[in-house]
């Protein structure tokens, strides 16, 4: 959702670059008049108020005599040559067109004669905008707000959702009087400091969507890409999964504009009230990203940029003892270097923060300027992102989640790698409680901040268990009941389009996890089993699992199934021809498809 529907712009020093045809028209009536003509920059700050204002203040006090005939003049010569130095402004265009992108409409009021407006702003920007209103008969002008409710009764749109852009103290009188934000830019007719002292909220040195509509907006976030921009001809599937991706997890958090230039993509808040720290965390989680940025954007001018440094980053600067600027020049037709730049705002930020020092070398604190294409962006060192391919991207597996320490951080590991998982829980009630469940459950919770949504199959498996108790040598039922997770998880995966297992096995780590009793294991399934843990150690697993949050969850004192009738002595080097011969009593397939049977699904949404 945009912050605003509808922007209305004033036309004579905003849109439309003007003067020179005026200044023309005005001196040429003050001639045909016999009074002393005006420079070019008189009759700019004479602008604002529409003709008979213009006319009034180019003849100066005592002359109300001529000041009708004078006017009649200015017409005739404005109407003759109102177009022969007309041009749009550098960038208008171009934010006309980021508007229309948006679906944010667009009209110009203006106390320029209606008869007059329309047709020039149709010639220079044809459907750009949507509506004209220009001086009527009958119609008070400019600062009354009447025109502005017109536009906005023609456009459909409500007033709280509209922002006023003008270059004068007329326009904030008129956005005052209609209600509306105001926005001033510098480009036209009155210049920086008259415009300071007008009640906006701020004034611009160029035209582009975000210093226009989000000019009292602090925070955006950026997104640096991180594997993807090694891929060839396919990268825009992992550059839109990515997205998709974000824009997922970005729901719960509030509204955002999502988009991508140059492997950069560019989360803006829509409001004010958005927790922009929680935010910044959460896109730390997202595979795919290699580090996060929270910045500030601004104008690209150096001006600009070393006073939203100023601003910015001041309470940063107050507690830091040294610093220094890095500067990247994304944008390589910025005409000053990124020595330069970094220089300049460094000397705007030492004077600002006298009692914070200069060091190069080993600053306590570096202020990055990034230089873009849209704007430039102020900001602290990045954090670190969570690395890999958006997942999704690499297929789907699922994985057998326990409830223990391993298989959550597999789970991660293989989701690093952009592999949507579907996981499976093997749950021997009464032998394990539904608390075990819970953490299990709550567990697949933790993870989809980094794998996204979750849906978790919950497997009966008393019933195999207790069969394998009472008709299979002891020594095997480990080994026996591993293999019936392995059926039942390629039956999930048959059915939901995966195309692998995905366990927390670590060589060596138990009886289990010996090379001949994985071998036995894996035996059952036509499906390849990754084993991203297979040479960790356990304090390295440990540490992974504190890293992504499931660590203390893994560590409740609720038994899994894994742990009901435990050998007292398992085999360790187990014959493949032996497993088989063991589990021969049993039904298999009738034990996997009343299983199957019985599966009961959880979602969870990040």
């Amino acid at each position: 959702m945009n912050r605003f529907d509808a922007v209305l712009f004033d036309l004579d020093g905003t849109l439309l670059y003007t003067l020179a045809d005026i200044a023309a028209a005005v001196n040429g009536a003050l001639r045909e008049m016999h009074r002393p003509e005006r420079t070019v920059t008189e009759i700019r700050s004479m602008v604002g108020n529409g003709a008979k204002m213009l006319i009034t203040r180019a003849l100066g006090p005592g002359q109300e005599a001529l000041i009708d005939d004078t006017l009649a003049v200015y017409a005739r010569l404005y109407a003759a040559h109102a177009q022969e130095h007309v041009t749009p402004y550098a960038g208008i265009p171009e934010l006309l067109d980021a508007l229309h992108e948006r679906g944010i409409r667009t009209a110009c009021v203006t106390n320029k004669d209606h008869t007059d407006a329309a047709p020039m702003l149709q010639k220079f920007f044809g459907e750009r905008i949507s509506h004209v209103e220009g001086r009527k008969p009958g119609r008070p002008t400019k600062p009354a707000p009447d025109a502005v409710y017109d536009a906005l009764k023609a456009l459909g749109v409500d007033p709280s959702r509209a922002l006023y852009v003008g270059d004068s103290g007329v326009d904030s009188e008129t956005a005052k009087n209609a209600s509306l934000p105001c926005v001033l830019c510098d480009w036209g007719y009155w210049d920086r400091d008259r415009l300071e002292n007008c009640a906006a909220l701020g004034v611009i040195s160029a035209p582009s969507y975000y210093n226009m509509c989000e000019v009292n907006m602090q925070d955006i976030i950026l997104l640096k890409q991180g594997e993807i921009v090694l891929k060839g001809l396919n990268k825009k599937y992992f550059e839109q999964k990515l997205i998709s991706n974000v824009k997922r997890r970005l729901r719960s958090l509030g509204e955002f504009d999502v988009t991508c230039t140059q492997s950069t993509i560019y989360v803006e808040p829509k409001s004010d009230d958005i927790d922009m720290d929680e935010t910044q965390q959460a896109m730390t989680k997202v595979f795919g990203i290699a580090a996060v940025v929270r910045a500030a954007a601004c104008d690209k001018t150096p001006e600009a940029m070393a006073q939203k440094a100023i601003e910015y980053m001041a309470e940063a600067m107050r507690e830091a003892g040294s610093f220094k600027v890095e500067t990247r020049r994304a944008d390589k037709a910025f005409p000053m270097t990124s020595i330069e730049v970094s220089q300049y705002v460094g000397g705007e930020l030492a004077e600002a923060f006298p009692e914070t020092a200069v060091d190069v070398h080993s600053p306590e604190l570096t202020v990055h300027v990034e230089v873009r294409e849209r704007a430039a962006y102020i900001h602290r060192p990045p954090l670190l992102g969570a690395g890999g391919l958006p997942v999704g991207c690499g297929g789907t597996a699922v994985t057998l989640l326990s409830g223990g320490i391993d298989s959550p951080v597999s789970t991660y590991m293989i989701a690093k790698r952009g592999v949507h998982m579907i996981p499976v829980h093997f749950f021997s009630f009464p032998y394990t409680s539904e608390l075990a469940k819970q953490k299990v459950l709550d567990l697949a919770k933790e993870l989809t901040a980094y794998c996204g949504r979750l849906t978790v199959e919950v497997v009966p498996f008393t019933h195999i268990q207790t069969e394998i108790r009472d008709k299979c040598p002891e020594e095997y039922f480990t080994l026996i009941m591993r293999r019936f997770m392995m059926r039942i998880a390629q039956e999930v995966a048959d059915r939901n389009g995966a195309k692998a297992l995905v366990t927390g096995e670590n060589l060596g780590q138990v009886a289990s996890q010996t090379m001949e009793a994985l071998g036995c294991t894996e035996a059952v399934t036509r499906l390849p089993v990754l084993r991203p843990l297979i040479g960790f150690d356990k304090e390295e697993i440990v540490r992974l699992s504190r890293k992504i949050g499931t660590f203390e969850l893994s560590t409740l004192p609720y038994e899994d199934c894994c742990t009901v009738f435990t050998p007292r002595h398992p085999r360790t080097r187990p014959r493949i021809d032996a497993v088989e011969e063991a589990e021969a009593v049993l039904d298999i397939e009738g034990l996997v498809a009343e299983a199957m049977a019985g599966i009961e699904r959880v979602r969870f949404d990040p």
